[in-house]
């Protein structure tokens, strides 16, 4: 996984090479399970992100933010 520079998500602690385990205790198998959590999580509500970073399970809080264009 990698992190957009300054978005929630680094902001929250995830890093390039993070492996996202689960989000909100739903296990993320794909990408697509990840965003598809991720989309039906409203914005500005904490989501609860389970990862795998050098072989450490960590839980980080991240806070979803639509994305500006």
């Amino acid at each position: 996984m990698s992190a957009e520079p300054n978005g929630p998500a680094y902001r929250a602690g995830v890093r390039t090479g993070d492996f996202i385990l689960a989000l909100n205790g739903q296990a993320v198998q794909y990408v697509d399970d990840l965003h598809r959590g991720l989309s039906e999580s409203p914005f500005g509500e904490p989501v609860r992100l389970e990862l795998l970073r050098r072989m450490r399970r960590m839980v980080l809080e991240v806070v979803p933010e639509e994305i500006k264009t």
